[in-house]
């Protein structure tokens, strides 16, 4: 899990390869035998790691012209200096000989019981973290060497794995089988999975694919969470954050945007100007165009570049992260129209959007988490227990997977969420906080009654003084 196994095993290549070469012939009337014997099995295990090095290194160069292309946005380096510091960054942070291993058997690897499906900068690493240390848990891997993302998220359905999204590998990223056989029959322990994937809210495909993964698989739906915050907080925790990515990228050598796959107008300049781009004519089309390529009649087994990782880009986020009951309500949708059978027994409700119901009828397939509940230590343990709780339900019981408890003393973390909101909204004018807020109203109004709470952030509805407010400034100042 060190990331580094394959920079090991191109030193280890070099050593054995001198010491091979270095052996000296057996002496007259010596053993001839052994030492043959000996020379033999040095050139079978050189062999074998000459071979992992060549597909290593095959996939290890493939993985960062995707990355750069489609992850960082930029053209490939054309200087020497850009190459080696971009490439030695990725040849650092990627895993091509785990990513290779686990594809060739992937099919002998379990789906994830839980699946924490986002939003970005809302708490989700924290949410993973804490599931990470229940009784039973095992991690996803993730091709990335990162500290908040290794151990998280796999970034599977968002295309990073060369733009494959087949749902038969979706597995590839979780524990064998034979390692769940192992804990719950033999050790009597409780198992399960998860994954923490904070781009499949957002994603206009991965609620499809993801239910195809299961469906096709004949298993009952992931227990699905969506973590929350104030959509504003959000957005400029979001912006901010990419644009410490894009330095990033810069420190690496790459300059170049690659207007190939992405628009002219990326990346915006400012996060007034994003809000602005994700709701134009272009990003809609891309992201209309992936929600009805999702839903089409075949099985969607790759993401052209322009969708991945995020269609048009990262910064298309801005203004459509914050819409969770869209969202969410895209994973009711897909997950009804996959499962009938749990949409019509679990619980006795029906899935919100329903043209029967109203959107006030609760929540079937997803759980959501406002990320002020994982700041308080009994909130928190009310969402651990509830989470568990559907785990061994959809594991069939304590009888099948054992008793998954949650500590009494949990440590309240904060782990990879940006800023607090004081400080989130320092920078923005009166005129553009109130923009975001009156774009972000009516979903969170229809998020409030499909979760049946009062959210209290600075988009909720609130009096009509206010609202007229908000009415006046944004529309002199538009």
């Amino acid at each position: 899990r060190g990331g580094q196994l394959l920079p090991q095993l191109t030193v280890c290549l070099f050593l054995h390869a001198a010491l091979h070469l270095a052996l000296a012939p057996p002496a007259p009337g010596g053993r001839r035998d052994v030492s043959a014997l000996l020379s033999r099995a040095s050139l079978f295990f050189l062999s074998a790691n000459a071979a992992l090095n060549v597909a290593g290194y095959a996939l290890l160069i493939r993985l960062y012209r995707h990355s750069v292309r489609t992850i960082f946005n930029r053209r490939l380096p054309s200087d020497a200096s850009s190459i080696v510091s971009s490439f030695g960054a990725h040849l650092s942070l990627l895993r091509p000989l785990h990513i290779i291993w686990r594809y060739a058997t992937a099919s002998l690897r379990v789906l994830p019981d839980v699946i924490v499906v986002g939003e970005v900068r809302c708490g989700t690493t924290t949410l993973c973290h804490h599931l990470s240390t229940l009784p039973g848990a095992s991690v996803p891997f993730c091709l990335w060497k990162h500290p908040e993302l290794d151990g998280k998220e796999t970034f599977y359905f968002v295309g990073h794995y060369l733009g494959s999204v087949d749902p038969r590998r979706y597995r590839m990223c979780f524990p064998l089988k034979a390692t769940r056989w192992w804990n719950r029959k033999v050790l009597g322990r409780p198992f399960f999975a998860f994954d923490g994937c904070a781009q499949y809210l957002t994603s206009p495909t991965a609620a499809s694919l993801v239910a195809r993964a299961y469906r096709d698989a004949g298993q009952p739906p992931p227990v699905v969470v969506a973590c929350v915050r104030d959509p504003v907080d959000q957005a400029v925790s979001w912006w901010r954050y990419e644009s410490e990515a894009m330095a990033w990228g810069r420190s690496m050598g790459l300059s170049e945007w690659n207007e190939e796959v992405r628009s002219e107008a990326y990346p915006p300049r400012t996060v007034t100007e994003a809000l602005e781009f994700s709701g134009s004519d272009y990003v809609e089309g891309l992201y209309a165009g992936a929600e009805a390529l999702s839903r089409g009649g075949g099985t969607l087994r790759g993401l052209p570049p322009e969708l991945m990782t995020w269609p048009g880009g990262q910064l298309t986020g801005i203004g459509r992260n914050g819409r969770y009951a869209s969202n969410v309500a895209r994973y009711e949708r897909v997950f009804r129209d996959a499962f009938p059978k749990e949409a019509n027994s679990w619980g006795g409700r029906r899935p919100p959007n329903d043209e029967n119901s109203s959107s006030s009828s609760g929540l079937i397939f997803t759980t959501v988490v406002p990320l002020e509940r994982l700041s308080d230590i009994n909130k928190l343990r009310d969402v651990l227990e509830d989470v568990t709780n559907k785990v061994t339900r959809r594991c069939g019981g304590t009888e099948r997977n054992g008793a998954i408890a949650v500590p009494r003393n949990l440590a309240l973390i904060r782990r990879n969420s940006g800023k607090r909101s004081s400080r989130a909204l320092r920078g923005l004018s009166t005129t553009e906080r109130l923009t975001f807020e009156r774009h972000f109203a009516e979903d969170t109004a229809e998020l409030e009654k499909m979760c049946g709470m009062r959210l209290g952030w600075k988009s909720s509805p609130r009096d009509s003084k206010v609202l007229a407010e908000v009415e006046r400034i944004s529309g002199k100042a538009l």
